[in-house]
């Protein structure tokens, strides 16, 4: 399966007219959940404009919208740090995420459009990504692809703003479990799909009937919490070693 970068715009102001800062937010954000730089990882301001792409003003604005992202924190005289992941942390997002999904899963049933559940189908078949790119960028390209099209076919404005508040976050996660550092059951290959979850989504979005669909929904954010929290406990574990 192949998605191409579509979720992970390139931040270029070129054909398009778009303001810088908001092209330097684009890119720092991808840097961000893509790994680019790592959870904990400290930043000053040069390189936080190499990683835009952009100077001084564009950058910094990027930056304060990060930081009311909780994608990045700025200590005084320090510098940046970029947001930490832990396992606690994760559990703690997972817990509103799964709150939420009953809600999406009844909302969005039914309504979901061709393009979203065509690619849900191949992450239900276990299709790999980035075939023909990155397995990274393309894990997160398609992350953002299906939550656009999920969380728009609620219809809900004020679920749509409480979940953009989460995907950044869930994307970084998922990156990390789908490309970076799959479990062994996935055959440890970047890219590689466990479509398990991913078929319980699709029969909650397909299902038609609100009730039933919120809560296959709230299956596959269990199901998700389960391989999430066990990618970051292997990310910590290695992290520590390479410390001590």
């Amino acid at each position: 399966m192949s998605v191409g970068t579509s979720g992970l715009p390139s931040g270029r102001a070129d054909s398009v007219p778009v303001p810088h800062a908001q092209s330097a937010y684009v890119n720092l954000r991808r840097a961000l959940v893509t790994w680019r730089v790592e959870p904990g990882q400290w930043l000053n301001e040069s390189t936080l404009q190499q990683l835009s792409g952009f100077g001084r003003t564009p950058t910094r604005e990027a930056v304060t919208r990060l930081i009311s992202d909780d994608l990045l924190y700025v200590v005084p005289r320090n510098g940046y740090q970029v947001a930490d992941i832990s396992v606690h942390d994760t559990a703690a997002l997972f817990d509103v995420f799964e709150n939420i999904g009953y809600m999406i899963g009844a909302t969005a049933t039914g309504r979901v459009d061709a393009r979203t559940l065509a690619l849900l189908r191949g992450l239900a078949a276990g299709e790999p990504l980035g075939t023909d790119v990155d397995p990274v960028d393309a894990t997160a390209a398609t992350i953002a692809v299906l939550f656009d099209g999920v969380i728009g076919a609620t219809g809900n404005p004020w679920l749509a703003r409480v979940s953009a508040r989460l995907f950044p976050h869930l994307q970084r996660l998922w990156v990390l479990l789908m490309a970076i550092d799959p479990p062994p059951e996935d055959d440890n290959a970047p890219g590689s799909v466990n479509g398990a979850a991913f078929r319980t989504m699709l029969s909650a979005l397909e299902l038609g009937e609100p009730e039933a669909a919120g809560g296959l929904y709230q299956q596959f954010t269990n199901e998700t919490r389960a391989r999430t929290l066990d990618a970051v406990a292997r990310y910590e574990l290695r992290r520590s070693s390479r410390v001590s």
